[in-house]
């Protein structure tokens, strides 16, 4: 189900089970989408809508997290779609049998659905702590703060409207980033990069970030 938060943005919210939530974001030359879906056919209905929903096809995913329901949909992509996360994430994209155990927790009695999945793509491109994707007059900047509920958790940010797609890393009011059974360290190693991800949607303007400038010169043009 889409959401516009303005011109060529969209939340897509997850409404029939097993799905997360979703975004599309595009400027005059490509589209991004924020996650793929935990199956091929979820992500089919991703790009789906990306194409009923913008002008412009879509030339870059980012999985904000490895964890297979952001992730097992990668591979339904076109070859021509640029996947992109953090390096940490694609490190972490080594055991899919596990992976698959794991997210059958997720599947709401449709666990079979995970057995379409024979192969677990891993990004193309990865960055360390910053990154910029350039989808012509609307640069997305992506953020690695440090680990929360995944190590490599990553964030998509839109200057232009001050919103963030934050993942698994902020959660609802008064809920601690990453407070899941049994990863207390991790929750104290996020801590201090709390702010800075707060900060990317508070109405005043957030601090400068530093970091390579025109970092994505020599990627795949749309």
């Amino acid at each position: 189900m889409p959401h516009k938060f303005a011109k060529d943005m969209y939340a897509l919210l997850a409404n029939i089970p097993p799905k997360d939530n979703n975004g599309l974001l595009a400027g005059s030359r490509a589209a991004l989408v924020v996650d793929a879906g935990i199956t091929p056919d979820i992500s089919r209905k991703i790009q789906q809508a990306a194409a009923d929903l913008v002008a412009v096809p879509v030339r870059y995913l980012v999985n904000t997290t490895y964890h297979g329901d952001h992730t097992f949909g990668n591979a339904a992509f076109p070859d021509d779609v640029v996947i992109v996360s953090s390096q940490v994430n694609k490190d972490n994209m080594t055991d899919p049998a596990y992976q698959k155990q794991t997210r059958s927790g997720n599947m709401h009695d449709h666990a079979a659905l995970l057995d379409e999945i024979t192969v677990w793509c891993a990004p193309d491109l990865t960055f360390t702590t910053y990154a910029e994707i350039d989808l012509g007059g609307r640069v997305v900047p992506l953020h690695h703060f440090s680990p929360s509920n995944g190590p490599g958790d990553t964030m998509v940010y839109v200057p232009d409207t001050r919103t963030a797609w934050t993942g698994n890393f902020l959660c609802h009011t008064d809920v601690a980033p990453n407070a899941a059974p049994g990863r207390p360290p991790a929750v104290w190693r996020s801590a201090p990069a709390w702010p800075q991800a707060e900060r990317l949607s508070r109405p005043t303007p957030p601090a400068p970030v530093r970091g390579p400038r025109n970092w994505t010169r020599g990627w795949p043009q749309p």
